[in-house]
């Protein structure tokens, strides 16, 4: 049930270019039970991605 939600925020995140990819990094809070979007970067499909934001908030 979690990953089909995820899917289907990514989808609508991403649902106004259907030529476009993304990436998400997700975090579990416990307190409300939900996945929260801590960063995501997105980018035409033909194109390196523009924005680190994933990539730093792992570090």
């Amino acid at each position: 049930m979690i990953k089909l939600g995820i899917i289907r925020l990514l989808l609508k995140r991403l649902s106004y270019a259907q030529k476009r990819k993304g990436i998400s990094l997700f975090k579990w809070d416990s307190f409300s039970n939900k996945w929260k979007i801590v960063a995501n970067d997105v980018a035409n499909t033909d194109e390196e991605f523009h924005s680190s934001r994933t990539a730093d908030a792992l570090r």
